[in-house]
């Protein structure tokens, strides 16, 4: 047994006694018995509230143990003074008394017993708990009656409660709308009623709320106002839409627009530059894009004069943005740019400068070639307008074909196609077995009667099956593995799988012999 010293009298003595045997001294669980038993005269702990809260005073955990065990308590009785307790500091439903005492330290037994003997009014607790509600916060009737029962009273003591509780639903209705025009500085007077609504109140209510919160709703509008201006570029009319949209009255929307302090030739400005800086627009497609928006003439001459714009820079940005998707003559590009309001010259620098981007989309196109190859339907028909393609010179053969499987298709053959000396049919068989290889396990034999399904003559299916540089005893192998891998097989079945694949029987042998999953 640990052996302690004794403050007072400097004697040693065993740690068990609670006092010193030589002079009387208590020991620190004597004391941690005395400071539980105080604690008891004053308030209701459980066993647990009463340890943590010695061990909290500097006692041990072994003398805040002693002092809880031997305080004497009764926990049930202790459970119903601290429930009477805090039915007297605030309002609870049953089961929100009962959880509180769990929180307390308190056994399932000893919170049950101490909820069911604390003499309380449940419904009496509701009209004091939907009082105390509502002195906080504005709630309507329905999201009063959602909040007794969500925190743990019954229907018809939520029900008592909300009707005795005294409040006025109107003026509920009142320090609701003060409340979200807080929270929402853009808001007018139709949105604040439908958010009233929208938080339980009746259309009177919400109405009786949006008339008396003592709101100037011109002004209103005036902030709001200010508030988009700062977000995006408006003309005079689109600001005044916006407000009306938002639910302002007519007049309002005028008086906030009027009074708003903004200069519409520079907001015609900033509309200006932030169409070109998301869109390659020409100059007569920015006139009608600022004539939408609502700027008048003079404005919108303004607007553009004034944006800094680079047109053969815009140019070139259309061009890009057209041969992204479909691909063009030179010229048929240019007529392009020319039809949708650029100049011959801002047309013509637009495509002559394009080259590096179509050398960079080239590169990328190729890294395509086997998913694209996959996505064909080998039998759709492709219209020939869409029979256009780049400056052959400047493409690289590879890419050529990219371009005549994506956009001729089979059925219908490109000029190119017809004139060239390469073999397409044996090319496009390759490029498929390829993928097939890079996404499946074929053998040899496999992968010709997949070809040929897809609609290859047995020739062209061969010449890409021979020539997809395959190792086909590792395909048996990694085919072996896959079937030991989902089934029960013996050596000689796994053979006979393997050459029902199409492997050959020493493939097959090989597969089997090299496989890890035995």
């Amino acid at each position: 047994m640990p052996i302690v010293i004794c403050p007072k009298c400097k004697k040693r003595f065993n740690d068990i006694a609670t006092y010193c045997p030589s002079c009387g001294y208590p020991t620190k669980k004597a004391k941690a018995l005395a400071k539980a038993m105080t604690y008891l005269k004053s308030s209701a702990y459980s066993y647990r509230g009463l340890k943590k809260q010695l061990e909290d005073c500097g006692y041990t955990e072994s003398q805040a143990q002693y002092g809880a065990h031997l305080c004497g308590a009764n926990w049930y009785e202790q459970a119903i003074k601290s429930a009477k307790m805090h039915l007297k500091s605030e309002p609870f439903s049953y089961d929100g008394l009962y959880d509180q005492l769990i929180c307390d330290g308190f056994l399932h037994n000893e919170a049950t017993w101490g909820v069911d003997n604390c003499e309380g009014n449940w419904e009496e607790q509701a009209v004091k708990y939907a009082k105390a509600t509502i002195k906080s916060n504005p709630f309507s009737l329905n999201k009063l009656i959602s909040k007794l029962e969500d925190d743990g009273f019954t229907h018809s003591q939520t029900m008592y409660g909300v009707e005795n509780c005294d409040a006025d639903w109107d003026k509920e209705a009142v320090k609701a709308a003060i409340l979200s025009l807080k929270a929402m500085t853009d808001c007018s007077k139709i949105k604040l009623e439908i958010q009233l609504m929208h938080d339980g109140f009746t259309y009177k209510q919400a109405k009786y709320g949006s008339n008396n919160c003592d709101v100037n709703w011109m002004q209103q509008a005036l902030t709001c106002a200010k508030l988009y201006l700062k977000s995006q570029p408006f003309s005079y009319e689109g600001l005044k839409c916006q407000l009306q949209y938002e639910g302002f009255l007519q007049d309002q929307a005028i008086y906030g627009v009027i009074n708003c302090g903004a200069d519409w030739n520079k907001q015609a400005v900033k509309s200006a530059k932030s169409l070109l800086r998301h869109l390659p627009v020409s100059h007569n497609e920015l006139l009608l894009m600022l004539k939408e928006e609502g700027f008048t003439h003079s404005q919108i001459q303004y607007g553009i004069n004034n944006c800094c714009a680079d047109w053969d820079n815009q140019a070139l940005k259309r061009a890009k943005s057209f041969i992204k998707d479909l691909p063009f003559t030179y010229n048929f590009l240019v007529n392009q740019l020319i039809e949708i309001g650029f100049t011959t010259s801002q047309a013509q620098y637009g495509v002559d400068n394009c080259k590096q981007f179509l050398a960079e989309k080239s590169k990328k196109i190729e890294k395509r070639l086997l998913t694209d190859l996959y996505l064909c339907n080998y039998s759709t028909y492709r219209s020939p307008q869409y029979d256009y393609i780049y400056d052959w010179n400047n493409l690289t053969e590879k890419t050529i074909r990219y371009y005549v499987r994506k956009y001729s298709f089979f059925q219908y053959q490109s000029q190119y196609e017809r004139e060239s000396s390469i073999d397409f049919s044996k090319i496009k068989s390759l490029e498929a077995a390829k993928y097939y290889m890079e996404t499946d396990i074929f053998s040899y034999n496999g992968l010709v009667d997949q070809l040929e399904t897809d609609g290859f003559t047995y020739e062209d299916s061969q010449y890409g099956a021979t020539n997809c540089d395959v190792d086909w005893n590792e395909q048996a192998l990694k085919k072996a593995e896959l079937y030991l891998s989902t089934d029960l097989l013996s050596y000689n079945e796994l053979i006979e799988q393997l050459e029902d694949d199409g492997f050959l029987h020493e493939e097959a042998q090989y597969g089997a012999d090299n496989c890890q999953k035995w």
